[in-house]
């Protein structure tokens, strides 16, 4: 899938965005995919969630500081995630030699573990296949309602709501 890369005024990051639908993923174009700092080269679902590298100008930005009070979960090897019943695709981003686009090759199954037609393989993300959601850790993906895994995730990264239209999130 191609995303245009649309910087953010005034600030170091750029909003990636689906330049084309892809079927079977609940992905449209012009849908904003991810935000992506320039400067450091971390990325995030959410402006709001977008943790820098600790050397970067925008460090302590955004981001984690919502999560410091939140409990953990030790769910040890119970992981619902790693339930071999439930995909999850894995995004990854590569070059394609238009420093205004790139785009990211999908992996069918998070435990294959081969990366597929990526330049520089760096995992940017992951995608829950059966509600769509997605974060840059499996961990952390808030699904739909519906979804088999809802609610897995709720104690260890839901700032806001569950959604419950595959939508938005406060």
């Amino acid at each position: 899938m191609k995303v245009a890369r649309r910087p953010l005024p005034s600030v170091a990051i750029e909003e990636l965005i689906a330049t084309t639908d892809v079927d079977g993923l609940r992905i449209h174009e012009g849908e904003t995919l991810a935000f992506r700092c320039r400067k450091c080269g971390h990325a995030d679902e959410t402006l709001g969630q977008l943790v820098h590298q600790e050397t970067c100008d925008l460090a302590g930005e955004h981001g984690r500081e919502l999560y410091e009070t939140l409990p953990g979960a030790d769910r040890g090897l119970d992981s619902p995630e790693l339930s071999p019943e439930h995909e999850f695709l894995v995004l990854v981003s590569g070059a394609s030699g238009d420093p205004a686009m790139s785009y990211f090759s999908s992996i069918r199954d998070i435990r294959e573990g081969e990366v597929a037609e990526a330049h520089n393989s760096e995992v940017v993300g992951y995608r829950c296949a059966e509600c769509g959601n997605s974060d840059e850790t499996v961990w952390e993906i808030v699904h739909d309602h519906g979804c088999s895994l809802e609610g897995v995730n709720e104690a260890d990264a839901s700032v806001g709501r569950v959604a419950t239209d595959g939508g938005q999130r406060d």
